[in-house]
């Protein structure tokens, strides 16, 4: 059997992972759930690739700012390096 791909997930927080504040109010709140969680709510992943998470920030899109996009490239990179590793999302 062939290995599945190692793709690494780089993960700001944020958006992707928020959720309404809840109780009925309105509103929103950005890195409310775990990578972990997102990736356990596709299931079909597993049988695709191995992923790995890496959790660089965990902030909304709107707080993003020069040191976390480069801390963020930084990462990137360093993945894209790495050769045991396939991809980078």
């Amino acid at each position: 059997m062939t290995a599945l791909p190692r793709i690494r997930l780089l993960a700001t927080g944020g958006t992707i992972a928020g959720a309404q504040t809840g109780g009925g109010q309105r509103g929103y709140r950005a890195a409310t759930l775990s990578m972990d969680a997102l990736i356990a709510a596709v299931p079909q992943l597993a049988s695709l690739a191995a992923i790995e998470v890496e959790q660089v920030a965990a902030i909304g899109s709107q707080d993003m700012d020069d040191a976390t996009w480069l801390k963020l490239a930084s990462r990137a990179q360093a993945a894209l390096d790495a050769p045991e590793i396939a991809g980078v999302v």
